[in-house]
């Protein structure tokens, strides 16, 4: 098992065991739904319904560029309103009061006979229905592609979901692996694991099309460009390579074989205060109030971070809505998160040492303080892989990341750290 990057990066604990295979929890059904118009960072969609509006389930209620967006449940259209998102977006939200005739949930589909379909037909019919295959979904990625990866290493503590599925739903994965391969065309296809005991390593399908690799528990290994070095895939243009990852083939599988817009999905409930962790099976727009309650309700002292410690943000309004990128709610005991109050470098020099791209925080931070854009440039805010160790690190709790991510327009980080 390889540490895979050269430099920094820290060993954490996964806390996998907190998430054991079992049966995946459906959550009930919101009584109101709550759809961002934003469902992916940078992604919006326009709304094609207004208020007093008859919505029919898994009915095309908004579209964008290429992704549409479909009603999880029947109901009415009872208020189109501004949301702000966690991460500070502000965006349109349009509520939908449950009620009507279930047309779809409880009645048999059959599946398609996808393999008969032309590569054109296949991918459109995920852009309508509202599966985002690329981090902006905007469609560029064509076929025929170099290398296509099925990123499931785990991204954070707690956020277990990737390896659920690749234990739990070996069948659908599997299928949708063989349907992205019809539509890209890869010459080679690689699923990319980690894992701390790998004498535990999962039984996988004996696909001889897929190149498996095991990596050391190593953060951040799930980002992007780690993960193709690690690979030796780092020299492909990225536009010749599709990374996806497990919960993305679960929405493929979804709508290629079985015909269903992407209006549910399974999420995580994890962390040091969640008192029934698992994975539950959610409504899109479903509040997270429902959520938590549904899974054993929250403690007084409990901080919601909608992501994992290192980058997750936190959750004070849990009207907040289920995205479809939300693939974790992690619950930590405030009285276990490292949180201070922000105090004079000591120049340890240990975020430097974590940096897994060789950047200097320290004299980055300097930099972007003092307005100096050659300096900015020159001591690689472009190379910054978003990560936050660099926050999670510091002893004086400088929020180096916030500074680096407002630089970069990416969301903020919030400095959480739990025993």
């Amino acid at each position: 098992m390889a540490r895979s990057f050269k430099r920094g990066g820290l060993l954490v604990e996964t806390y996998r065991e907190l998430t054991p295979a079992a049966p995946w929890e459906l959550l009930p059904l919101p009584s109101r739904a709550i759809l961002s118009a934003s469902q992916f960072p940078g992604q919006s969609t326009q709304w094609l319904v207004g208020v007093g509006d008859q919505l029919e389930e898994e009915q095309l209620i908004a579209k964008g560029q290429p992704l549409g967006l479909h009603s999880p449940i029947p109901g009415t259209v009872e208020a189109i309103q501004e949301l702000t998102l966690p991460d500070g977006t502000k965006t349109s939200a349009l509520t939908v009061v449950l009620g009507g005739e279930f047309r779809k949930t409880g009645h048999p589909r059959s599946p398609r006979d996808w393999a008969k379909e032309s590569p054109e037909v296949l991918k459109t019919r995920l852009f309508q229905l509202g599966v985002s295959l690329c981090d902006k979904g905007d469609g560029s990625v064509t076929a025929p592609l170099k290398a296509l990866v099925i990123n499931a290493v785990q991204p954070e503590p707690y956020m277990t979901l990737g390896l659920r599925i690749i234990e739990d739903k070996q069948t659908e994965w599997s299928e949708a692996v063989k349907i992205l391969q019809k539509i890209f065309q890869p010459q080679d296809t690689w699923l990319a694991l980690d894992h701390d005991k790998p004498q535990e390593s999962p039984q996988l399908p004996s696909d001889t099309s897929i190149h498996v690799k095991v990596l050391a528990s190593r953060y951040p290994q799930a980002q992007r460009n780690l993960l193709l070095s690690a690979l030796g895939l780092e020299k492909i243009a990225n536009d010749e390579i599709l990374m996806v990852d497990p919960e993305t083939l679960l929405a493929v599988y979804q709508a290629v074989v079985w015909d269903k817009a992407y209006v549910d999905k399974p999420v995580v409930v994890s962390g040091n205060a969640a008192v029934h962790p698992g994975v539950y099976r959610v409504k899109i727009g479903t509040p997270l109030k429902d959520l938590l309650s549904y899974t054993g309700g929250l403690a007084d002292d409990t901080l919601v971070l909608q992501g994992g410690p290192f980058r997750g943000t936190e959750v004070t309004d849990l009207s907040q809505p289920v995205l479809k990128s939300t693939s974790a709610i992690v619950l930590m005991s405030r009285k276990k998160a490292h949180q201070a109050h922000q105090r004079e470098c000591t120049h340890c020099g240990s975020c430097a040492e974590v940096c897994p791209v060789g950047i200097r925080p320290l004299h980055l931070w300097q930099a972007l303080e003092a307005q100096d854009l050659e300096g900015v440039k020159s001591e690689g805010l472009d190379r910054c892989v978003s990560c936050g160790l660099c926050s999670f690190i510091c002893p004086s709790r400088i929020p180096l990341f916030e500074y680096f991510s407002r630089a970069q327009g990416l969301s903020s980080f919030q400095g959480v750290r739990g025993e």
